[in-house]
């Protein structure tokens, strides 16, 4: 389940309610979210967490390969570039 952070509360709580109720039927799920929602971690208080970031250079190496087949400038691609990588704030996966 991907993007919890994107929802809504309530639409997040129902999601993370439902999430409780698959694991107790021994089905295994793995979350993505940001870190700052306090009702996932208190709904799962012993499972394990693992902090994913990415390398901005990673991140530069996959954009300027995504936007080379665009037709614009190179200064702009390294612009908008730029602009992803500070906005992703190392939480991009």
């Amino acid at each position: 389940m991907d993007a919890l952070d994107e929802c809504d509360e309530t639409q997040r709580k129902d999601t993370i309610d439902f999430i409780v109720a698959l694991a107790g039927n021994r089905i295994k799920v793995l979350t993505t979210s940001r870190p700052h929602f306090p009702y996932l971690r208190n709904k799962f208080p012993d499972i394990p967490v693992q902090e994913v970031r990415t390398d901005d250079d990673d991140l530069r190496l996959y954009i300027h390969q995504t936007l080379f087949e665009q037709l614009l400038s190179d200064d702009f691609k390294n612009q908008i570039g730029e602009v992803i990588v500070k906005k992703a704030g190392n939480l991009c996966l």
